[in-house]
């Protein structure tokens, strides 16, 4: 899920990723709800979202995916201050 500060409401259209040695595997942007899913083969990625204007504090995450499992990863959005821009 993708939510946006500073309320934490759910964030529409961001784009999140997965990627594996510098390649992108699979990308989606959020829903509604702030929800996507993204559909990988198992082994070891980034997960990274990006959103126009918005940042979040750790702006991807390392993650290993076994055959099987499922995982959710949860960002929060805040917006760039000035001296990020």
């Amino acid at each position: 899920m993708v939510v946006g500060m500073p309320f934490t409401r759910p964030l529409l259209g961001a784009t999140v990723e997965a990627v594996q040695d510098a390649e992108v595997i699979a990308a989606t942007t959020t829903g509604d709800h702030g929800r996507y899913e993204l559909r990988v083969p198992p082994g070891s990625y980034l997960i990274r979202v990006t959103a126009g204007g918005l940042f979040a504090e750790q702006p991807e995450r390392k993650v290993t995916i076994s055959p099987g499992e499922t995982l959710r990863v949860r960002f929060v959005l805040g917006r760039a201050s000035p001296m990020m821009r």
